[in-house]
């Protein structure tokens, strides 16, 4: 099996790539950018599960604007290389 992948943004913590059999680009987190995603939600359940429900809303919200970046950037690359977004905006 051979496809080529093309990495369309700086290599950094998400990268944008275009696989060749897919119509749009995706993002490669790096392992330890999603090790820290994971925990950022463990952390949240456990507030939760402990009562504490303002501490566990400030991390998602926290997480939700990470993750807002992330996509950002992704639509900046998409719509800078002339790929349609797989979303309505």
């Amino acid at each position: 099996m051979n496809h080529s992948i093309i990495l369309l943004s700086p290599a950094s913590n998400y990268a944008i790539v275009h696989m060749q059999e897919r119509k749009f680009p995706g993002i490669v987190f790096q392992g330890d950018s999603l090790d820290s995603k994971i925990k950022q939600l463990e952390n949240s359940i456990n507030l939760l599960r402990e009562g504490n429900a303002v501490e566990a809303l400030e991390e998602l919200e926290g997480m939700k604007g990470d993750l807002m970046e992330i996509l950002q950037y992704y639509e900046r690359i998409c719509e800078g290389k002339g790929f349609n977004l797989p979303y309505k905006k």
